[in-house]
C-alpha cells in the first residue's frame, strides 16, 4: 500500500494575477538562492526575482507594502510573504529603517520592530531591501517574476515568467517598486 503525504500549507493563488494567455515562461529552471530565506516557507507567484543567466541563479527581491502608517512606537505593520529578517534594512527611497525583529504570527500582516521611529513610512508605500542604513539604494532590481509558488528548500528550482500582460499590481502578494517595473521593461504591462 502506497503512502501519500499531502502538503497542507501550500500556497494556492485564489485568482489570476495577470492575463494568463499572455504569459511566457523561460525554458529550463533556475536555482533559487535561499540565503536569507526561511526554509520550508513558500514564495508566492509573481514574486520579483533577479536572475543571473550566467549562473542560472534566481534571487528574491524583498519588498513589502505598509498596511498601517508607522509611528514613534518603533512598530510597523507590513504585508506578508517578503521573507524579512532581523538586521536587514528597509527603505521607501527617502528614509531607511533597521529591522530589529519580525513577528509573523498574524495571518494578515507582519509586524516589524525597528531600531528607531517609523513615522516616515505611510500607509500604502512600498518598502524595498536597502543596501545599508543610510544609502536608500535598493539591494537589487527585478528582471523576472516567479511563475508559480515555490517552496524554499535546499536545491529548490523555479520557473521564471519572462512576459505577462495586464498584471494586477494591487493584487500582487509581494509588491513591485517603480524600479522593478523598469527592470521588467515592456515585457510586462501593469494595470
Amino acid at each position: 500500500m502506497a503512502k501519500i503525504r499531502y502538503e497542507e500549507n501550500v500556497y494556492v493563488a485564489p485568482e489570476e494575477l495577470y492575463r494568463v494567455d499572455t504569459g511566457y515562461r523561460l525554458s529550463g529552471g533556475f536555482n533559487l538562492s535561499i540565503q536569507g530565506l526561511t526554509t520550508g516557507s513558500h514564495l508566492p507567484p509573481l514574486a520579483p526575482i533577479s536572475v543571473d543567466m550566467a549562473t542560472r541563479t534566481a534571487t528574491l527581491q524583498k519588498r513589502v507594502r505598509v498596511v498601517e502608517s508607522g509611528s514613534s512606537a518603533k512598530k510597523l505593520k507590513v504585508s506578508k510573504y517578503a521573507q524579512l529578517s532581523e538586521g536587514m534594512f528597509l527603505s521607501n527611497g527617502t528614509a531607511t529603517l533597521t529591522v530589529v525583529g519580525v513577528d509573523t504570527s498574524d495571518k494578515d500582516f507582519d509586524l516589524i520592530t525597528a531600531k528607531a521611529d517609523t513615522s516616515a513610512f505611510t500607509l500604502g508605500s512600498i518598502l524595498f531591501e536597502a543596501t545599508d542604513a543610510s544609502a536608500n539604494q535598493a539591494k537589487g532590481v527585478a528582471n523576472y517574476l516567479i511563475y508559480a509558488p515555490t517552496k524554499v528548500e535546499s536545491g529548490a528550482t523555479l520557473t521564471a515568467l519572462a512576459r505577462a500582460f495586464e498584471v494586477q499590481t494591487g493584487k500582487l502578494y509581494i509588491p513591485l517598486t517603480e524600479e522593478d517595473k523598469k527592470g521588467l521593461s515592456d515585457r510586462f504591462i501593469f494595470v
